[in-house]
């Protein structure tokens, strides 16, 4: 099975140990072991045995300036089989019988990289790395007993001669051991196109598909999905100074849609009992937190994306995207770059994200997951199949129902957070995100809800929606400074499951008034432009110094000889887009949706050190103690006088005079008012 890596360990010389121990059995197996022992998949579970104590390693996993010198250590009379190939040792594997050098391998030939049987042949991103990839060293160890019975594993990684900081940017390290043919093997690899291609493209009823190109909707073993596909793993995590995070058993599959044709696939990885512990219990991504404002520190999924659209692009679309907007009505996922290894070879730039469950809102708010409804592209996808009914009782509901009656439009706001819907549509039709309303389907969308009321905040019942995967928007694959209206234009779909938004705003005026402040709310302050300019430089910080190793590591072909001007490039596209996005998101809704005429407007404050002024759903950021915004001129704006703590509101004075400390203006008649504080 794994011969091809027999081969390549004993040409490098690298650990040809064929002795044993001295004894012939072990003692049953004391206390908890080594924290990074591994259970296995229910297929192997009867070589592995619990009762045995696993080996335990002399250095631990790392990275280390020099070569090192590891040993493994077993209760007397084990013998100790091991693999450096990511395999899981059986008794066929190599016998331990003293340290084991280990070094830098790195202009070791390439293995797991020179497959190119992981991407459709025509889909023009065959590619494999003509020089050696970065290298680290797996070592997995089992201790057999007198009868041959093995104990779990236990599984180190190591990295000889690496500089982090300089190298990798300081990015944190995610090390993957799997068996390669859970990866490659024909029948089940999961990470190659194998007999599901095979039988896809000899079937004559998919020849105009595939002549067509249309790759994205062909089928290979790496576009199946459920448990079966799931393959079981090792995963050593490590911060950007090489300190070890975790070290965790976990099931991993591959994950996305369209992008899981690229050569870098999505993947994700689920913490089981089957496997090990059944939680990651860390810090994994610093910048989710509960809904209280504390660290999430247990995870039972987790992602790593491979930039979906925007893979031979900037592959940080949908992390800058998503943060501009994390103050939103709806869900956002939080995430960081990380480097990845699998089975000891460099495996590019991914960014791990935060995996949208039941358990995820749990961890967010407190909230029992097995009360937890998530809806994915109009199926269920966490839940019971009667929270499925209910969802398309609303859908009948909006379709059924003149929205424009008082009676009708309060029931739906019974049925779903309308603040959420209106942010949620409005974002995404900013960014201009061309896979929501994909042809005659719904896609990438999601809304969730409590299956019964809990509390009055986000337990209320309501159905809320959860943004992710935004990589094709903002001109990913190039255009016109600013874009274009598409998006808002698709928006009037009304045979999809966005018919909840259309029919809403088509019919009720209030939510029309709701959706066209919240719409500017948005423009004039998650994606000024000095905002947009930050953040995608924060971005650019994190991923140029990585990249043109990404590159040649996964191509394309054309990206690597150019990679000076091409990358650059995708960050000036991303930059381009919001360049003037507001005056074409603006006509679009004028044209598109008749929001009416614009007015432009100056807020001020008479010191803003003592206090600032709330406009609709945003507190913007005042400077010299104004800030200058456009609305749509005949919708009423709500602004509320915001007193700093030890001072007072004494009033509105400009064009409009008021003590009320929230008041309502028309654009039209407002130029410039001032709320003084004392």
């Amino acid at each position: 099975m794994h011969s091809i890596y027999r081969k390549k360990r004993t040409a490098a010389a690298v650990m040809a140990l064929l002795l044993t121990l001295a004894g012939t059995g072990c003692s049953d197996k004391k206390g908890n072991g080594s924290s990074s022992t591994s259970s296995v998949s229910s297929s192997e579970a009867s070589a592995y045995s619990a009762d045995i104590e696993s080996p335990t390693f002399s250095e631990e996993s790392g990275f280390y300036s020099e070569p090192l010198s590891v040993e493994i250590n077993a209760p007397e009379g084990c013998t100790v089989y091991y693999t450096t190939d990511g395999s899981m040792p059986t008794l066929d594997s190599q016998k331990y019988s003293g340290p084991i050098k280990v070094e830098d391998r790195s202009e070791e030939d390439n293995v797991l990289s020179t497959n190119i049987k992981t991407t459709y042949p025509s889909a023009g991103m065959l590619y494999a790395p003509k020089d050696p990839v970065a290298k680290g060293t797996v070592i997995r160890a089992a201790a057999a007993d007198k009868d041959g019975r093995l104990s779990l594993v236990a599984t180190k990684s190591y990295f000889i001669g690496f500089d982090l900081s300089e190298r990798y940017n300081g990015l944190p390290i995610i090390s993957i051991s799997v068996n390669a043919d859970d990866l490659y093997n024909e029948k089940t690899g999961i990470y190659n196109l194998g007999e599901v291609w095979d039988a896809f493209k000899d079937d004559e009823a998919n020849k105009d598909l595939i002549s067509s190109n249309t790759y994205w909707k062909y089928e290979a073993n790496f576009t199946q999905h459920g448990k079966e596909w799931e393959k079981p793993v090792h995963v050593d995590f490590f911060e950007g100074d090489g300190k070890l995070g975790f070290s965790e058993d976990m099931g991993m599959r591959i994950t996305g849609k369209a992008s899981r044709a690229a050569v870098q696939k999505s993947l994700k990885f689920y913490a089981r009992k089957e496997y090990g512990s059944g939680k990651v219990d860390y810090e994994l991504i610093p910048d989710a937190k509960t809904s209280t404002g504390s660290a999430i520190t247990k995870y039972d999924t987790f992602v790593i994306r491979n930039g979906a659209n925007d893979n031979q692009g900037t592959k940080f679309r949908d992390p800058c995207l998503q943060e501009l907007v994390k103050d939103r009505d709806f869900e956002t996922q939080q995430g960081r770059p990380v480097i990845a290894f699998i089975d000891g070879e460099f495996w590019g730039v991914y960014h791990i994200n935060e995996d949208y469950s039941g358990k995820y809102i749990q961890e967010r708010y407190g909230y029992p997951s097995k009360e937890v409804v998530i809806i994915k592209n109009g199926e269920l996808e966490d839940g019971e199949e009667s929270d499925l009914a209910d969802y398309k009782e609303l859908l009948e509901f909006v379709r059924g129902n003149d929205l424009s009656s008082a009676e009708n439009y309060e029931k739906l706001c019974n049925m779903v957070d309308i603040q959420s819907m209106a942010d949620y549509f409005a974002a995404q039709m900013y960014i201009g995100n061309e896979d929501l309303f994909y042809e005659d389907s719904v896609n990438n969308y999601r809304m969730w809800k409590m299956r019964n009321k809990i509390d009055d905040a986000e337990g209320d019942g309501r159905w809320r929606w959860m943004l992710y995967d935004v990589d094709f928007s903002s001109n990913v694959y190039g255009g016109n400074e600013g874009g274009s209206t598409k998006t808002i234009e698709d928006s009037q779909f009304t045979d999809i499951d966005t018919v909840i938004f259309t029919k809403t705003l088509n019919e009720n005026e209030s939510f029309r008034q709701l959706f066209f402040n919240t719409a500017l709310d948005i423009a004039n302050n998650n994606f000024t432009e000095d905002k947009v300019e930050a953040m995608i430089e924060k971005y650019k910080e994190m991923y140029m110094p990585v990249m043109k190793e990404h590159f040649d590591r996964f191509g394309p072909a054309y990206i690597v000889p150019s990679f000076s001007s091409t990358y650059p490039s995708s960050i000036g596209t991303l930059k381009s887009f919001f360049r003037g996005r507001t005056d074409v998101f603006i006509g679009g809704l004028q044209n598109v949706l008749g929001a009416g005429d614009i007015s432009d407007m100056t807020l001020w404050v008479n010191d803003q050190s003592m206090g600032t002024i709330k406009v609709n759903t945003i507190s913007p950021q005042f400077v010299d103690n104004n800030w200058k915004c456009r609305y749509f001129s005949d919708i009423p704006v709500t602004l509320t006088a915001v007193p700093a703590e030890g001072h007072t509101f004494t009033g509105w004075v400009g064009d409009a005079y008021s003590t009320d400390t929230t008041i309502e203006v028309l654009p039209r008649d407002v130029y410039a008012i001032q709320a003084d504080f004392q």
